[in-house]
């Protein structure tokens, strides 16, 4: 028998580095990222573009911005954002002079930016949710004609075979990937801009459709334009007063009439990170502030699109709570109804006004949630705000809750160490401990792996 109090320690001390390892390795899977897939929810692109479209010039016409309000099918994580632009840029030579030149696949780069607002009052834009800047690859146009193709009024144009088409301009997608995934709203407004005006830029344009009057090909979805221009009032063709008519980005509903038919802008592609699936693990603890901070503000609506504001859509919190509050480290039951969050989204509970983490809690398969709430132990006892976050959809959900004071506890004896230590037999039990915590956390590691896999 081992009669050392060193003995004693050395086993506790084993015991808890295997329990450590055991729960570092479960620890390790949970953290890892839920999805690398995406979802396309807005898409107004061709699947095969067409060899030019009308488009609408930054340099030519002195706008800084155009873009498009869209609306998508949900609001979620952003993942990326496609768009059509029309290159007019040379090789040598130009377009508007008929000798353009260039040497198959030869391209410049020019720097661009894309913004997406949250929409604003009157056609005005909010926010901005997101916002790159790209130096992106822009290819030549092909080479003025020289088979006899396009001759007279086309002189000058390349040549589309595949069409039987003669062209100023070439179509091609540009696509603008957000690693970060801000969450936006279902409602949204685009905007692309160029950081020079010179150059290959001078020749590049957004492509544009028209809708119904078989000018060009429509590759565009109804949405109201918005344009940027300092110096030109009268192209916003709103009637909006000078002092916002320039040098603002909004609205122009009236934007490119012909012939009474309105123009139908970008052609664009919006995709947002994939809802998580039933079997996704948790995503990591959010990073807080450890200061006194208001608490968020619940969204207008909820992922279903209706307003958060009726009382069927509002979170229940259980009567019992609210008439024997919970103290810290006991729990607080909730409810959230049908549509609140998306279908196995993961909702993160913080309480404030100082944060602290509860816990992530899974929605069902019909974005509803029912829970018991863990109070953290840090919670000081009286009101807080409890407020709900979809880590895909950003809908955030707040509710008022009460924490009562823990009841005072008789501080636990100490049990006085025998002299005599531990015999083997308490090294083994205590030994024993620590191993089965290893086997536990392999465990969790296996079944998280297990996990992903079929989800995949």
């Amino acid at each position: 028998m081992l009669r050392t109090a060193a003995s004693r320690w050395l086993a506790l001390i084993s015991a808890g580095a295997l329990a450590l390892v055991g729960l570092a390795l479960a620890e390790q899977s949970s953290a890892e990222p839920a999805h690398a897939e995406t979802t396309t929810v807005f898409d107004s692109i061709p699947t095969t573009l067409a060899p030019t479209y009308l488009s609408q010039p930054f340099s030519a016409l002195q706008v800084s911005e155009f873009g498009e309000a869209v609306t998508l099918t949900r609001g979620g994580d952003l993942a990326s954002v496609s768009v059509v632009f029309v290159s007019f840029a040379c090789e040598t030579g130009n377009w508007s002079t008929g000798d353009c030149q260039t040497t198959p696949g030869s391209s410049d780069t020019v720097p661009i930016t894309l913004k997406v607002y949250e929409p604003g009052p009157t056609g005005t834009v909010g926010a901005v949710l997101a916002s790159t800047t790209l130096d992106q690859t822009i290819p030549f146009r092909p080479s003025a004609d020289a088979s006899g193709h396009c001759t007279g009024s086309d002189a000058g144009k390349w040549y589309d075979a595949a069409t039987d088409s003669c062209n100023n301009g070439v179509a091609f997608t540009l696509d603008f990937p957000f690693d970060t995934q801000p969450a936006v709203p279902a409602d949204v407004v685009i905007g692309v801009s160029l950081a020079e005006s010179g150059g290959t830029a001078a020749d590049l344009n957004v492509a544009l459709g028209y809708d119904g009057n078989g000018i060009g090909t429509t590759i565009g979805t109804a949405g109201d334009v918005y344009v940027d221009s300092a110096v030109n009032a009268g192209y916003y063709c709103d009637e909006r007063s000078d002092a916002i008519a320039t040098g603002s980005f909004h609205s122009s509903p009236a934007w490119g009439e012909a012939g009474g038919d309105a123009c139908v802008p970008l052609g664009i592609e919006v995709s947002l990170a994939s809802v998580p699936g039933p079997s996704d693990p948790a995503p990591p603890a959010p990073t807080l502030p450890t200061t006194d901070v208001p608490a968020p503000q619940s969204s207008a609506t909820n992922a279903s699109g209706e307003p958060l504001s009726d009382p069927a859509n509002q979170p229940q919190v259980s009567p019992a709570a609210l008439t024997d509050p919970p103290v810290p480290g006991g729990t607080i039951p909730v409810v959230y109804p049908t549509g609140t969050f998306l279908p196995f989204e993961w909702v993160q509970f913080v309480f404030y006004s100082v944060p602290q983490y509860a816990e992530s809690v899974q929605a069902d398969s019909t974005g509803g949630l029912s829970a018991s709430v863990p109070v953290p132990s840090a919670v000081a006892a009286g009101s807080h705000t409890l407020a709900a976050t979809g880590t895909s959809s950003g809908v955030v959900v707040t509710a008022a809750v009460r924490v009562a004071a823990a009841a005072p506890s008789a501080a636990a004896e100490s049990p006085s160490l025998a002299a005599t230590g531990v015999d083997g037999a308490e090294v083994w039990t205590l030994s024993t401990i620590g191993a089965a915590a290893l086997v536990l956390g392999a465990a969790a590691l296996v079944g998280a792996r297990q996990r992903r896999r079929s989800s995949r």
